[in-house]
């Protein structure tokens, strides 16, 4: 008798804390379709999702860069390391929902749009690009431009409006392009 009710009490619990942990993740889209979909929020900042975000710098292939590389120097085009400013970092793409801001972490890496600015290059994530850093300047208090150049000598402006010093939020915009000319972001 008393190992039943032990062994009733065990799955009563199981089942208590499964639904717990079930609140504790809050899904905004959950599909099973071929392949399962889901976007959540995650806010344990242990987790491994939470570190694979902020470390997706680290996971780009370190030959991958040095053949980028290669190509602007085939190309002509000279590396020169800049003065340091407050710009030079890996930034994240940052998103707004129900008024609250979040990163997002895709599953596929073609998706994951970071931005590394360093003193002599500006690469990025997703299908992974590296272009020379021509020039980098203050244009003002928290304004900044940035001239870059890619393998094929194609020029192109990035200015960057820091709306947030505290939290290290700013608006990039890409004036010469036509669709997608501005992107929020954060530095992590």
């Amino acid at each position: 008798m008393k190992f039943q009710i032990l062994i009733i009490i065990c799955i009563s619990s199981t089942s208590i804390f499964a639904q717990r942990n079930a609140r504790d993740t809050v899904f905004l889209l959950r599909e099973d379709s071929l392949y399962y979909h889901a976007v959540f929020i995650e806010n344990n900042k242990h987790s491994d999702f939470y570190s694979q975000l902020l470390s997706s710098r680290n996971s780009f292939n370190v030959g991958i860069y040095e053949d980028a590389i290669q190509s602007l120097r085939d190309a002509g085009i000279k590396l020169t390391k800049r003065a340091p400013l407050t710009i030079f970092k890996q930034w994240t793409p940052l998103y707004v929902y129900k008024g609250k801001y979040y990163v997002y972490s895709p599953s596929d890496g073609l998706y994951n749009n970071w931005i590394d600015i360093n003193d002599s290059t500006i690469s990025g994530g997703g299908d992974i690009w590296v272009n020379a850093v021509v020039s980098a300047t203050r244009k003002g208090k928290g304004k900044y431009q940035v001239a870059t150049k890619d393998p094929n000598n194609k020029n192109e402006i990035l200015n960057i409006y820091t709306i947030d010093q505290k939290n290290q939020t700013a608006v990039f915009e890409y004036p010469n392009r036509t669709d997608n000319k501005y992107e929020l972001r954060v530095a992590t």
